[in-house]
């Protein structure tokens, strides 16, 4: 019976060993927004963590509606430790969608890492940058 109990012990001290470790490996990004237009519209910020439906499937999918915002830096809170890359731009019409002409994006736009490609989205390998703690990051829309 007594080692039943040991064992039972020790089961429990693994469970809560791995909980804290979860809770640990969560981090924040706080992301600095250069070149925002007048505050119209809304700021989508798209996290990736993997490149098989970049750009169009996120992780993580933040708005943010810019009518009464003063802020250029938004948070995006509890992500899991890891590699990621991050699409943010400014939905000027809230059409849920950037808006592309023949020359490109209509509205501004940036990734992190400020990768960047003259004939479409920028790779998700150029934009990737690895989170393994809180870190705060500049973007430039464009």
């Amino acid at each position: 019976m007594k080692q039943f109990k040991l064992i039972g012990i020790g089961i429990l001290l693994i469970a809560f060993n791995s909980f804290a470790q979860e809770e640990k490996e969560s981090i924040n990004i706080t992301l600095k927004i250069e070149g925002i237009k007048a505050q119209q519209g809304q700021l989508m910020i798209r996290v990736f963590n993997t490149n098989v439906n970049y750009p169009d499937q996120a992780f993580r999918d933040v708005i943010v509606d810019l009518k009464n915002e003063q802020s250029d830096i938004y948070k995006v809170e509890n992500l899991p430790a890891g590699d990621y890359a991050i699409i943010i731009y400014q939905d000027l019409n809230s059409n849920n969608n950037i808006d592309i002409g023949m020359m490109g994006p209509e509205e501004p736009l940036g990734y992190s890492n400020n990768a960047s490609n003259p004939y479409g989205p920028a790779p998700y390998e150029s934009a990737k940058m690895s989170f393994q703690k809180d870190r705060m990051l500049t973007v430039t829309l464009k």
